[in-house]
């Protein structure tokens, strides 16, 4: 028989574990001061005149005009954008998170109230990507200053769970379905599901709403499409009724509902409402009824026609049409292998087409020859041969492709164009979490 360890052995053991585990808390700790106090002295030496041209030339900031910088105030604790962020990176300081912070600290713009140019992010809704590395995603998106995270909902996942996990990790970025469908939900499930998630983000949450599309919801939902646009507009009326704290009575095609309230359960704060959109009905309701739009594969040729057709139907609505934010995913593949990348868009460019909403679109932004191709190779079962038939040019229209200059350069075109909140949809090629984090940090806002 073996002998049993003492059992002073095994306090001494476990008493050992403890005190590394200690050791290591309080070297977290150590470097969370550190970076508070690093930062804090920075803005110290910026208030001194002439003597924070030293960090300028070693962060690469833009020298102001003038021989001598014009006084400038101090901004006090609270308001300093510290890097760490209460541990929320699981104290990790890295090189690249404190050099972002201090370009922002340090640029006269910045100080002069300038707002950083509005960006968004999506993440995908792919198995590979956990709970926990949507929360990592999230935390460091609002580290690099993105305004709004967007979470879709396909296969797999639903996306009110994805913004939830995000949510319990962040404190100031706006969290967005992109889209929830609404044949997938009654109007009211729609309302509850809304306001818990404005409970859970603290008036964060932006309700992005789409019809999806007849092979979804008729093969997997299993619900008959029709009438989208009138499910649509029904559902917008009653969701937003019962998110202002309404008892709501409606007789409408698709829904009867005698009396639905969600009593204490309703948020103080108002959820915006964005409608997912490419076609032109579907951006004029977005214009009558909806905070915004969301759309999807924004190809910068059809940008300008998109927002007319936002314009025109707030209009028709007495609405004033800048009311309505103007947002679009667009794909994103920052650096990497170019060759690899646009193998990839080509396959899923066709795949879409595959869909006939989607072909008809890509149709509408120009692309009639390489959509009837592809339609004949897929008639054909011959999705390789579908994917040749993707020029390099539509591709460059529908998605970013190149380094992360090119990339902020051709998101600034769309921007230019008439796309309000540029929604940065990381393409991934590898590791998808890798991929994500990477293009986050390469098109980050203020970098």
């Amino acid at each position: 028989m073996r002998d049993c360890v003492p059992v002073r052995g095994i306090i001494n053991y476990y008493h050992q574990k403890i005190l590394v585990i200690r050791v290591w808390q309080n070297f977290l700790a150590v470097m969370e001061l550190a970076g508070w106090v690093f930062i804090a002295l920075i803005h110290q030496v910026r208030a001194r005149q002439g003597s924070y041209y030293r960090f300028l030339s070693v962060f690469q900031i833009p020298m102001p005009e003038g021989d001598v910088p014009a006084p400038v105030s101090v901004r006090t604790p609270d308001q300093l954008p510290f890097v760490v962020n209460r541990f929320k990176l699981a104290g990790h300081l890295t090189y690249g998170s404190i050099r972002l912070q201090l370009r922002r600290s340090l640029n006269p713009a910045a100080e002069d109230g300038a707002p950083m140019a509005r960006y968004g992010v999506r993440f995908e809704n792919d198995p590979s990507l956990t709970p926990l590395d949507l929360q990592e995603l999230g935390v460091l998106a609002e580290e690099l200053g993105y305004e709004t995270v967007w979470a879709p909902e396909g296969g797999g996942r639903d996306s009110l769970t994805a913004l939830a996990a995000i949510a319990l990790r962040t404190e100031r970025v706006r969290l967005g379905t992109g889209i929830l469908p609404i044949y997938a939900r009654t109007a009211t499930n729609t309302a509850m599901g809304a306001a818990g998630m404005a409970a859970v983000s603290g008036g964060r949450f932006i309700l992005g709403l789409g019809v999806g599309h007849r092979p979804t919801v008729e093969g997997r939902d299993g619900v008959p499409f029709r009438q989208p646009i009138a499910r649509l507009m029904e559902t917008i009326s009653i969701v937003r009724g019962l998110l202002s704290g309404e008892t709501v009575s409606a007789e409408g095609r698709h829904f009867n509902i005698a009396s639905a309230s969600l009593g204490g359960a309703a948020p103080k704060e108002r959820v915006p409402i964005y409608i997912a959109a490419l076609g032109p009905q579907m951006l004029e309701l977005a214009g009558e009824m909806a905070d915004g739009v969301l759309m999807n594969w924004t190809a910068e040729s059809f940008i300008r026609e998109a927002v007319e057709h936002v314009k025109h139907g707030a209009e028709k609505a007495g609405r004033d049409p800048s009311e309505i934010d103007i947002a679009g995913y667009v794909r994103v593949a920052a650096g990497g292998d170019e060759d690899a990348v646009r193998e990839s868009l080509r396959g899923q460019v066709a795949r879409y087409a595959s869909n006939t909403f989607y072909r008809n679109f890509f149709v509408e932004t120009g692309f009639c020859e390489e959509m009837a191709e592809a339609a004949n190779a897929l008639a054909a079962g011959d999705l390789a041969r579908a994917s040749e038939a993707i020029t390099q040019e539509m591709q460059d229209q529908l998605a970013v492709v190149g380094t992360p200059e090119e990339c902020r350069a051709a998101l600034e075109r769309r921007r230019a164009a008439g796309l309000q909140l540029p929604v940065v949809a990381p393409f991934a090629i590898g590791d998808n979490k890798e991929s994500h984090r990477q293009t986050i940090t390469a098109m980050a806002p203020g970098g």
